[in-house]
């Protein structure tokens, strides 16, 4: 809202400066007419208008740099009451309220002048003959005079013809617009100098048309002097002595050449321009990502062990892979989820806590999965005989309070893979060339045109093998992340 004001305000502050000091001297009055109405209804709609221009930042990483995805916490906020907001807007509506009170008051005296009185159809428009002393005045088609002036004969042709001219050109309804945006916004001075110089562009209309008609300027500025002094100007209509200044009375006698009307029409595109360049445009800034990577045969120099081949009935500290995988590593909070009344933490489709990894149900525990251990996510993994092995998110075994085993001197990391040669590298082109005979579970390395890393993956109850990345999402045999649909439940 705070922008909209802004932004609006300073188009109406230019384009109303703009006519001051460029249009309102020339005459082109017509022209200066529908730019004060146009100027209004654009400085109106600029705020909601936004063209974006996207500007790439490059951004050098290293190719083992691993990126992981948001993942977004959900969680009810109560936020607090604002009631410096509710009384701003109560206050609003109430001032608000009071001035669409007066502006219908105004209208409805008019209208009831309109009912109340004899009318007469004088040309295209309704002379309403009412008692009070007044000048002539227009609102809509009725043109309001004084019903002794009209009998006698007091009312010179020349005011009849100038009443009509607001009639015919309907500059009531330019009043009536600018009245309804000075009620919605009564805070912005703004529109106050707009309806001046609306109406006083009517009055420019109006003359014009009198000087062409009856073409005696000085009898018909002597008579608008004469006219103004004592009278009153009526709300919502178009008054006969409305701002008889030297400016008008000057405008009268003033010329203005095809070029420099062309030419001062013209200054307004610039104008306009740099207002949508100031207010509209907005640059944006896009991180690029350019991968640094280096100039290798192979596509990976690094070996992931299987997860077999490091199974001891002695306890173990050796890691999963040589180079150290954050499977699990996250940089936000994870998702926290209720299910029959116990909390769980999300990953992808996986829901855990300390009890470990669960189905949506919260009924059905899954042999392979997710885990908390003190706070900390780690991985566990149900052999063939029942026993479970825990990794943390480095791949180091941990036992079940999270403790990392204590290294087995009889067997490093460098022994296992020389004694599992057969077993490792582990590294294919699609998950699928992988045979993972009688094991349930384990880590595998693929490697090929789009995807580079390690994957887990878990036979089910069913038989089927399910290929899972790093942060838990289910891919199919190219490493490629699977949508809802095409999952296997």
């Amino acid at each position: 809202m705070i922008d909209f004001l802004i932004k609006s305000t300073i188009c109406l502050t230019v384009f109303l400066g703009f006519y001051h000091l460029v249009l309102e001297r020339e005459k082109i009055h017509q022209f200066n007419r529908f730019y004060l109405l146009g100027s209004i209804i654009i400085s109106l709609i600029i705020p909601f208008v936004t063209y974006q221009i996207i500007t790439e930042i490059p951004v050098y990483v290293d190719a083992e740099m691993e990126f992981y995805p948001t993942i977004i916490q959900t969680e009810k906020v109560v936020e607090p009451i604002d009631y410096f907001k509710i009384i701003s807007w109560s206050l609003y509506g109430l001032i608000t309220l009071l001035f669409a009170i007066r502006f219908g008051k105004n209208a409805w005296k008019l209208i009831s002048k309109t009912i109340s009185n004899p009318k007469v159809k004088y040309k295209n428009a309704n002379l309403i003959l009412i008692d009070e002393k007044t000048l002539p005045h227009t609102f809509l088609n009725f043109i309001y005079i004084n019903f002794e002036d009209y009998n006698n004969r007091n009312i010179e042709d020349e005011l009849y013809t100038h009443e009509l001219v607001h009639v015919t050109q309907k500059h009531t309804l330019d009043i009536l617009f600018i009245e309804f945006l000075k009620v919605i916004f009564w805070f912005n001075p703004i529109f106050i100098f707009y309806k001046k110089a609306i109406q006083l562009n009517h009055e420019f209309l109006a003359d014009e048309e009198i000087v062409k008609t009856y073409n005696n300027v000085p009898f018909y500025q002597n008579l608008l002097l004469q006219k103004e002094i004592g009278t009153q100007t009526i709300y919502l209509a178009s008054n006969l002595n409305y701002l008889v200044t030297k400016k008008r009375l000057i405008m009268m006698t003033k010329s203005t050449s095809q070029n420099t009307a062309v030419l001062k029409k013209i200054a307004i595109a610039p104008i306009f321009a740099v207002l949508v360049s100031f207010l509209c445009i907005e640059t944006v800034a896009q991180e690029k990502i350019i991968t640094k990577q280096e100039k290798t045969d192979k596509p990976s120099s690094e070996k992931t062990i299987n997860l077999q081949a490091v199974k001891t009935d002695e306890p173990s500290s050796e890691k999963i892979n040589i180079k150290t995988v954050d499977t699990i590593k996250k940089v936000k909070p994870l998702e926290k989820v209720t299910i029959k009344g116990e909390e769980y933490q999300k990953i992808g489709d996986h829901y855990f806590n300390e009890k470990g990894t669960t189905d949506s149900t919260g009924t059905t525990k899954e042999k392979n999965g997710y885990i908390t251990i003190n706070d900390e996510t780690h991985f566990y993994v149900t052999n063939d005989d029942g026993t479970i092995e825990y990794f943390d998110r480095w791949g180091y075994r941990v036992n079940a309070k999270g403790e990392k085993l204590n290294p087995n001197p009889s067997l490093t990391i460098q022994q296992v893979e020389k004694t599992d040669k057969a077993q490792d590298p582990l590294t294919v082109k699609s998950l699928d060339d992988f045979d993972i005979g009688t094991k349930q579970s384990g880590y595998i390395y693929l490697s090929n045109d789009t995807h580079t890393g390690t994957y887990f993956f878990i036979k089910n109850e069913n038989g089927e093998v399910e290929y899972y990345n790093r942060w838990g999402n289910r891919v199919n045999e190219n490493g490629e992340k699977l949508t809802q649909p095409e999952e296997k439940k």
